[in-house]
């Protein structure tokens, strides 16, 4: 009885018999996917490129007198149980030695071993989309985006989509938390599920900064300074909670990394399982060996780009923190530019939207849209800031004036 077909010779096989011999290589397969059958592979793609067709069966038999020629033209199924079998085994490797490290008790090294796995998968033959008509269905499918807590900054962007990576940027003091816990509240409140990585404050500080916020915005006084100092209104608060499992459909859950290391390699190991993921901030990550990004640009850059990479292959959204250098930190009351970013140039590159920040007075802030890859940027807003409960609402610029002349002069 002859021996069952492989994926590797029913491909092979596929190519032959439709007289197509690079179709697998448009689908996606490499010569590395293949292990038993791999000479022959290579092979058949040589032949086509030194004689501009492919062999006939009959030259491939003289050439392979024992390999299991079958009559399959079904190249499509045959590329998917190809990747398939490569996926398996790419796994089985990354798993051992995973396994081996753990065994040495390296916990990063494990995690590595796993994130840097990253499965095959088949692509579609390059086609006219000059004369594609599917797009048009795709205009039926709203795009699936997170609301941000300003007017302008939505109306310019449309919130932040599937696979982006947004930075706020701004000098030490300057409301980036702030910023990021506003529109991570923005997020929850739309029904998202929102992970909070704290890499500078407790759990504890955040938890009573997203209570504070989302208590004002159910119209609940729950003061956040009074809860901070631990002699807020207990009524007030039980009631926030009340409010909160009855009118809220979103999630947010924080992760105190404050006293432990966080890098794109931890974010990436549950990133599928949130709809927004937020950073406070990227400067105090590490990269998979261990450095700092606050301590080398190199490392910066890595982290960056590899975050980016995060956001794209999960489908999540990343929202971080940046820091501004202090060249950035100029006497007019302007925000900073994307050229002040700390550490590397990287983060400008690899973000969708760059937000830079800079206090108006006490209680202003004015925000500058430096980089929006969804549309036009450039654009000034700005917020009153209210620290009771660190709520930002957008007002013009006149007003902003005013609340400086009035709080600085006090």
């Amino acid at each position: 009885m002859a021996d069952r077909p492989t994926a590797e010779s029913l491909l092979i096989s596929a190519a032959l018999n439709v007289n197509d011999v690079l179709a697998p290589a448009a689908m996606g397969i490499t010569p590395d996917m293949f292990s038993a059958y791999q000479a022959e592979y290579r092979w058949l793609v040589t032949y086509e490129r030194l004689y501009g067709n492919p062999p006939t069966v009959e030259t491939f038999q003289h050439k392979f007198p024992r390999f299991p020629l079958s009559p399959t033209k079904d190249v499509a199924y045959a590329v998917d149980e190809v990747i398939q079998e490569h996926t398996r085994s790419g796994l089985v490797r990354a798993i051992h030695s995973a396994t081996e490290s753990l065994s040495d008790k390296d916990l990063d090294a494990a995690l590595a071993e796993i994130a840097a796995f990253k499965p095959a998968q088949a692509t579609q033959p390059i086609k006219n989309c000059l004369l594609d008509y599917s797009l048009l269905d795709d205009y039926d499918i709203p795009v699936d985006t997170v609301p941000v807590p300003w007017k302008t900054l939505q109306s310019v962007t449309g919130g932040q989509r599937q696979g982006d990576l947004w930075y706020v940027a701004a000098r030490p003091g300057q409301g980036k938390t702030w910023s990021l816990c506003n529109m991570a509240v923005e997020a929850v409140l739309s029904g998202k599920k929102v992970m909070f990585y704290s890499l500078e404050m407790s759990e504890m500080q955040m938890q009573v900064r997203m209570h504070a916020l989302l208590g004002y915005r159910l119209g609940i006084d729950v003061d956040h300074i009074s809860m901070r100092d631990r002699v807020f209104d207990k009524i007030a608060y039980r009631k926030l909670i009340d409010a909160l499992a009855e009118q809220v459909t979103g999630e947010l859950y924080i992760h105190d990394s404050s006293r432990n290391k966080v890098s794109p390699i931890h974010v990436a190991a549950t990133a599928r399982d949130y709809d927004q993921i937020v950073i406070d901030y990227a400067g105090l990550m590490h990269n998979g060996s261990g450095g700092r990004a606050i301590d080398d640009w190199r490392s910066m850059a890595s982290i960056s780009n590899h975050l980016k990479e995060v956001a794209i292959s999960t489908n999540t959204r990343i929202l971080a923190a940046a820091q501004i250098n202090r060249e950035g930190d100029n006497a007019t009351w302007r925000p900073p530019q994307t050229k002040h970013l700390s550490q590397s140039d990287a983060l400008g590159q690899d973000a969708d939207v760059v937000i830079t920040q800079k206090q108006y007075g006490q209680r202003a802030m004015v925000y500058s849209l430096e980089k929006n890859r969804h549309g036009s940027s450039g654009q000034l807003f700005f917020s009153r800031f209210f620290p009771n409960n660190g709520q930002f609402e957008e007002i013009t610029k006149d007003e902003a004036d005013l609340l400086r002349e009035r709080y600085d002069d006090e």
